[in-house]
């Protein structure tokens, strides 16, 4: 009896991912029933990417073609939690915010003069490239003449617009529409955006149009978080149409070494530069803050803004996701703490305690 002609024999690999897996293993199913044996008398079984490239030749090219489209999802998925995704470039909250917005879908009012915008995307974890459904999303701007609905830091006297409360539907999606912003100071025109989902750091982070000349100028800008508007009807209005994803970096707990810290850094601190000067309206000569602990967690408490944490990424090294700034712990002469950070756009701060 003639013997059959065994297949060619994987070679063994160390190492290799469920994508690779998932194609080879589809793709064999789809010819099962003619597929040469191996030489130990079974069916061939997909180890690693060689065995991939050295079946291949024994399937039609459409065959193959059909398996490997069925795998390309799941590979997708796999390599995507496997690497994570970049985190949404961050930048600052400003002067202007204001806690609870209305929620609402829209932020401008019917009589608003101005371009008509949408905006939608999704807020995912940076981790895993997951959706997270649940997400709180505030949302704010200015006018289109570039003023807000308020004129200082703190304001909290006049009625709310162009400013919602936002949260991430099923898949993480979002999307609102509004009117496209006009510049101020020296700012380019841009949206903010400030997000909170359990378990992940906030995010401060502001939304860029491309095509603005202010563009190149702006201190504060990241060309990750410029966005290329397409026409499109708005309410039934020409308008404008951008698609914004934000990706949050998953919380990590402090370092025990900076928690042991924390007493000793409670207190009031003063800088004697402006927190966000790039505002005429802003007229205070200087920063003062206080530190308070609560549990193994630091927030910087100041008169007209939400509470921020401290998050120390080494036992003297921190970042504040709302003011946009990172720095460090230092000691002076006599050995007092202070506390020595820059911002984004470039500026350096050194906040003693009082």
């Amino acid at each position: 009896m003639r013997q059959r002609r065994s297949g060619p024999t994987p070679r063994p690999v160390s190492r290799s991912s469920f994508g690779q897996r998932q194609v080879c293993n589809l793709v064999l199913a789809a010819r099962k029933r003619d597929a040469p044996f191996t030489t130990n008398g079974g069916w061939p079984t997909c180890r690693c990417r060689s065995d991939l490239t050295a079946f291949v030749p024994m399937l039609p090219r459409r065959e193959f073609l059909t398996g490997a489209l069925l795998a390309l999802p799941a590979f997708r998925l796999a390599r995507a939690e496997e690497r994570g995704c970049s985190p949404t470039d961050g930048v600052e909250l400003g002067p202007f915010f204001r806690p609870n917005a209305p929620r609402r879908v829209s932020l401008s009012d019917p009589g608003d003069v101005g371009e008509p915008l949408a905006v939608e995307g999704r807020i995912i974890g940076a981790d895993r490239c997951q959706p997270l459904e649940g997400a709180l999303i505030e949302v704010w701007q200015a006018n289109a003449a570039g003023h807000y609905d308020i004129t200082r830091r703190g304001q909290d006297d006049s009625p709310y617009h162009l400013r919602v409360l936002l949260q991430a539907g099923s898949g993480g999606s979002y999307a609102f529409d509004t009117i496209v912003p006009g510049q101020y100071a020296q700012r380019a025109k841009h949206i903010h955006f400030f997000v909170h989902a359990k378990r992940y750091e906030p995010l401060a982070t502001q939304l860029y149009f491309a095509g603005d000349d202010r563009n190149e100028t702006d201190r504060l800008i990241r060309k990750s978080l410029i966005v290329q508007p397409a026409s499109a009807k708005v309410r039934g209005r020409s308008g404008a149409r951008m698609r914004f994803e934000l990706a949050l970096r998953k919380r990590r707990s402090n370092p025990p070494e900076a928690v042991h810290l924390f007493p000793e850094l409670e207190g009031e601190y003063r800088s004697n530069n402006k927190l966000f000067p790039v505002l005429e309206r802003d007229r205070e000569d200087a920063t003062t803050f206080r530190l308070v602990r609560s549990g193994d967690r630091l927030d910087a408490r100041m008169r007209g803004m939400p509470d921020a944490e401290l998050i120390f990424d080494a036992p003297l090294e921190f970042r504040v996701v709302e003011f946009g700034v990172a720095g460090h712990v230092v000691r002076d002469a006599a050995g007092r703490t202070a506390l020595e950070y820059q911002g984004i756009d470039g500026r350096r701060h050194r906040a003693d305690k009082i």
